[in-house]
């Protein structure tokens, strides 16, 4: 479950994503072959949400608001159950507010170039160097 990364971290979802996983093993383990792996985009998207979720929980509500009002249920329903086609990764997307998410990716993207300094530390370069 959780350890193979059969869970959606932003949701907990992982019921059927568990039992693909495990009809996988199962195949790998009579065929041979490599383990199934986690989608890195639908990755990428739960660890952007839960960085809005911790840092600005307020545009939560209207964001799923958005995704649901714009994005066809179809679509969500595949892109929840970890088996989107790329137009309803593009459509998820589309949906949701572009200024939070493209400022979590910013922080996502920044975060290891300032890890273990505090931006308060980082001293401006001076322009009569």
């Amino acid at each position: 479950g959780a350890q193979a990364g059969c869970i959606r971290p932003a949701s907990g979802y992982g019921f059927l994503p568990i039992q693909r996983h495990a009809k996988e093993l199962a195949r790998m383990l009579v065929q041979g072959g490599k383990a199934p792996a986690w989608s890195p985009s639908l990755n990428l998207l739960d660890e952007l949400l839960l960085e809005l979720m911790q840092n600005r929980p307020e545009v939560i509500p209207s964001s799923f608001a958005r995704l649901f009002q714009h994005c066809p249920a179809d679509s969500i329903c595949r892109f929840m159950m970890e088996q989107p086609t790329p137009w309803d990764i593009a459509q998820v997307i589309g949906a949701l507010p572009k200024r939070p998410f493209l400022g979590a990716g910013f922080r996502h993207v920044m975060r290891p170039v300032f890890a273990g300094h505090p931006v308060s530390k980082v001293r401006p370069v001076s322009a009569t160097r």
